[in-house]
């Protein structure tokens, strides 16, 4: 793998696309069900009435070139769900109460940094530093999956 240095500027350009994404998925989403709820107050959602969820038959991924390595860091064919601030893409075929929980704890975290920029901050950083997998927000939202 590629050593990913994070800039001030890929920050700037990952923040701003991950808001604007958000910002959609917001309008277009759907909200959760009280089941899913339930879940994303188990795994310590603060506002769980403000997620909308989206589907797609594939994750978007930013195209910006500064973003490159990132995007390929962090997204791939086989990415089943992306969450942005309030807002969680999910491929339809695979959503899982597995799926919905890690992603819902990657709310709880959005909430915990305050901001996307926070938390963006936060997470380029372990993800170019540790890889994706052992990303400590990565192991954390795994530790909180459920069946």
């Amino acid at each position: 793998m590629t050593k990913i240095v994070v800039t001030n500027e890929m920050l700037s350009l990952a923040s701003v696309w991950a808001s604007e994404h958000e910002k959609f998925i917001l309008e277009n989403g759907r909200p959760l069900t009280s089941d899913e709820v339930a879940y994303a107050d188990k795994v310590g959602v603060g506002l769980p009435n403000k997620i909308r969820i989206f589907y797609f038959d594939k994750i978007p991924a930013p195209e910006h070139p500064l973003l490159k390595d990132l995007k390929e860091a962090i997204i791939s064919d086989d990415t089943d769900g992306l969450t942005l601030g309030y807002g969680i893409y999910l491929v339809q075929k695979k959503q899982s109460i597995r799926l919905l929980t890690h992603e819902f704890r990657h709310v709880h975290q959005y909430e915990d940094a305050g901001s996307i920029l926070n938390f963006l901050e936060t997470y380029l950083k372990q993800v170019a530093e540790a890889g994706y997998k052992d990303a400590p927000l990565e192991l954390d939202a795994a530790a909180h999956e459920t069946d």
